[in-house]
């Protein structure tokens, strides 16, 4: 056996175009053993193998990290990587990042503006912004709150006396987490309510039922994304990252937009992200908003298809405040960080972990990331601020395009319209209204 093993040809990883941990298959990762050899690993099926599913070739590599870095544990086990010299961190290897990689978007443009200043630091807890802070009395909607920064931005109002609504796809998932945070917060006024945002039907079924209960909306949290997706439409024919993380919740924002009025002061936070500059594969081509519903097949990745959502999801934000910041309804967006352990981060595969991951300096927690969400949704001192970027609890400065206003216009229209066609299609073929 043992001679065996010597007869076997391992390649040195690296040396051929070929070993591009970018180019994996959904699923698969690769890592290092101990004595340097590289072992891939399929997390559906939770088998391991020494062949890549590439070619079936076997590698390895140096069997000391490069110099200047460090490989920590979380409290979990799971394993990062630091680069003391360059001061960034990941989740891989440093030995498997080849060049490749490095073409990916990794470098973020956050920049600090004068707006203002407050007392919270990079690394603010989420318990440190509430603390103080009273919302009894008070009525809060989070999408996507099953799990990760949602579930912790949900646990930390409901701690803090509000009602608080999980907007979840999920009801067996949003059941779950909603019995946690019972659990943590046993007086905690919690519930859930079914919200596919993958579906402008269920958004408007989710916002009339809301309505039928006459409660007053002081908090809503547009939380929920999707990210990795292959070409894929959703049930109303959409590309499913513009529907789902931008279109979805424009649609509730809007429907909800009476209930937010009638119960002002009350704020709206978007999760947006840095990644908002990376919108086209080129960054010589100019954006159009117009073809994000149906993106041509040879152009799309999944990097640029979520990027521009977020592009979206910050262009709504500043024309929603422009809309809605008279009437006391407060809007912000927020960069929350990359973050080591959501369901985001996931399911996006190795491409996102690296092109994000690798984007900022040493990951947060999910408790030092939902600070800024918490801070932009519940914070007296922001009690009527509105229209800013956030990001460490400190406002910083977008893209160019995320704060043209004709774009910003053109957007909320062509969003409006988009949501009339397809109720008009779904009347036609007899089917529920949207």
């Amino acid at each position: 056996m043992q001679q065996e093993e010597e007869r076997v040809v391992y390649r040195q990883w690296g040396d051929s175009g070929e070993d591009d941990i970018t180019r994996l298959p959904r699923d698969w990762e690769a890592r290092v053993a101990a004595d340097g050899r590289v072992f891939f690993l399929n997390h559906e099926s939770k088998t391991t193998c020494w062949d890549s599913p590439l070619n079936n070739k076997r590698y390895r590599v140096d069997r000391g990290l490069p110099y200047g870095w460090q490989k920590y544990k979380d409290e979990e086990g799971a394993a990062h990587y630091v680069d003391h010299l360059n001061q960034f961190s990941c989740l891989v290897d440093p030995r498997l990042l080849t060049d490749n990689v490095f073409e990916l978007p990794s470098v973020y443009h956050i920049k600090k503006t004068n707006t203002m200043a407050t007392r919270f630091r990079p690394l603010s807890r989420a318990t440190s912004v509430m603390e103080g802070v009273d919302l009894s009395r008070r009525v809060a909607i989070v999408t996507g709150a099953n799990s990760g920064l949602g579930f912790v931005t949900a646990l930390r109002l409901a701690e803090k006396g509000a009602h608080v609504i999980l907007a979840c796809r999920h009801m067996t998932r949003a059941s779950t987490a909603l019995t946690k945070i019972q659990n943590l917060v046993p007086d905690a006024k919690a519930e859930v309510m079914e919200l596919d945002l993958a579906s402008l039907h269920s958004v408007r079924e989710f916002a009339v039922s809301f309505q039928k209960r006459h409660l007053p909306l002081h908090i809503l949290v547009l939380n929920a994304a999707v990210f990795g997706m292959p070409l894929a439409r959703t049930v109303d024919g959409i590309e499913t990252h513009f529907a789902v993380n931008h279109l979805a919740h424009f649609h509730l924002a809007n429907l909800l937009a009476d209930n937010l009025r009638d119960s002002a002061p009350s704020r709206v936070v978007v999760l947006a992200s840095e990644s908002h500059w990376y919108t086209t594969a080129d960054p010589t081509v100019p954006l159009h908003i117009s073809t994000l519903p149906h993106p041509p097949k040879h152009t799309y990745t999944a990097v640029t298809a979520y990027g521009a959502s977020k592009l979206c999801n910050l262009l709504f934000t500043f024309e929603f405040h422009r809309r809605f910041s008279s009437d006391g309804v407060c809007c912000h967006a927020v960069h929350p960080g990359n973050l080591l352990a959501t369901n985001l981060t996931w399911n996006a595969g190795m491409l996102y972990r690296i092109s994000v991951l690798l984007a900022r300096p040493f990951t947060k927690s999910l408790e030092q990331a939902a600070a800024t969400v918490l801070y932009c949704a519940a914070h007296p001192s922001l009690e009527r601020v509105s229209g800013l970027y956030w990001y460490e609890c400190q406002p910083v400065e977008p893209s160019p395009d995320a704060l043209d206003p004709e774009l910003a216009d053109g957007l909320w229209g062509f969003s409006h319209q988009l949501i009339h066609e397809r109720a008009r299609l779904s009347d036609s073929s007899s089917s529920e209204p949207l």
